[in-house]
């Protein structure tokens, strides 16, 4: 309850009600008159403090008297302005937080220039200066962040994006905003695709999935998205939030771990896993539509005279003009595996497929190899086909 000298009893009831500090002093710095939101931040509750200055308050009760000088400094400031004057002053408050106020000082004079009183009202700020440094920590990370980002509004306009996302994408910030997200669709995605993302989004509230964008060089790249919607205080969703990373590096690792498994690292044949696979899948689709499967075991006799005799190196520099001569032998929908060694394997499928193998196999291995100045001629090689019936 506001308490003070009967010249502001009148309005007592009225400046109780302001959720703002009130308090009044006299020229002397005596305080005269403040409202129960002013005694609860300075403590004075029950305490003695009607005509008491600033100084007296303090030598009366020193675990306000870091409070007390402050609002005295600033007092003093607002007298050597001669006029109403504005000032954000921090006060320790009980709960040992501190406080952020935005206090407006009136002072009054008399006709002879002296000291009057002095009128403070003070606003507490503190929610809003932790709200802009909350903004000012969520700008920083995202601009820090090697994630993009990207806000649109409800009608999905873009209205933010950071800089990471101006990196990833290749377009500038001015050249996004206010513009929709399909402008990086690189058409590797259907309808359906996308409106299976939004379903999501607008049921669930989220989706995070793999998706193929188009920078602006014209050039595509995966990355993996997030995308939330924020609801505000209604309930209704008011805006929608795209965090991505580019996960270009990660799918390369992805499909040389593919290659290595499936793949001989020399001659880049299909490796024995890939040959079983391939075997499986033809045998299966010939006994569904009645064609021929060929299976054909290459071996390079005497290869190990070459490695003994002009060295590995050479030697598997025969083993790779040996895959490059087969390889071109057969078609797209054949297979040529080595096994290790100079074994070598080769699954022809389709009507006709042993009849096909015999016929280019040979002529395809036969023809002398020129490696490291040294010709490996056919005594060297030799070949035999199993799989005629």
């Amino acid at each position: 309850m506001m308490t003070g000298a009967a010249p502001f009893a009148g309005i007592a009831q009225w400046l109780e009600a302001l959720p703002d500090s009130v308090l009044f002093k006299d020229g002397d710095g005596r305080w005269r008159m403040a409202n129960a939101v002013t005694l609860e931040l300075f403590r004075l509750q029950g305490r003695d403090w009607e005509g008491r200055t600033d100084a007296e308050l303090i030598a009366m009760y020193p675990d306000i008297a870091e409070a007390l000088r402050i609002c005295q400094a600033s007092d003093e400031l607002a007298w050597s302005h001669g006029g109403m004057s504005r000032s954000e002053e921090r006060i320790m408050l009980p709960g040992g937080q501190v406080g952020h106020f935005d206090a407006v000082k009136a002072p009054r004079f008399t006709a002879d220039g002296k000291r009057l009183g002095l009128l403070v009202i003070g606003r507490d700020v503190s929610h809003q200066r932790r709200a802009e440094e909350r903004l000012r920590l969520v700008s920083k990370v995202l601009e820090t962040t090697s994630e993009g980002v990207m806000i649109t509004d409800a009608t999905g306009t873009i209205i933010e994006v950071n800089a990471a996302c101006c990196e990833i994408s290749g377009y500038r910030r001015e050249e996004m905003i206010g513009r929709n997200p399909r402008m990086h669709q690189s058409g590797r995605h259907d309808r359906a695709f996308y409106e299976a993302m939004w379903s999501s989004v607008l049921t669930a509230g989220h989706w995070a999935g793999e998706v193929w964008n188009r920078r602006k060089d014209g050039s595509i790249y995966p990355k993996w998205l997030s995308i939330n919607a924020l609801e505000d205080e209604r309930g209704e969703v008011s805006h929608y939030v795209g965090v991505f990373m580019d996960i270009s590096r990660q799918k390369q690792v992805e499909e040389q771990l593919q290659h290595m498994a499936y793949y001989d690292p020399l001659t880049e044949l299909a490796n024995r896993v890939l040959l079983v696979e391939r075997t499986t899948q033809a045998l299966r689709q010939a006994e569904r539509g009645g064609h021929q499967v060929a299976l054909m075991f290459i071996d390079l006799d005497r290869f190990k005279d070459v490695n003994d005799t002009l060295g590995h190196p050479v030697g598997d520099r025969l083993l790779v003009a040996v895959a490059a001569r087969l390889s071109t032998a057969v078609r797209r929908m054949d297979t040529v595996a080595r096994l290790g060694g100079g074994r070598v394997r080769g699954v022809v499928a389709g009507t006709g497929g042993r009849r096909w193998g015999r016929r280019r196999y040979p002529d395809a291995q036969c023809r002398q190899c020129h490696v490291s100045r040294q010709e490996c001629g056919p005594e060297h090689l030799s070949l035999f086909l199993a799989g005629d019936g």
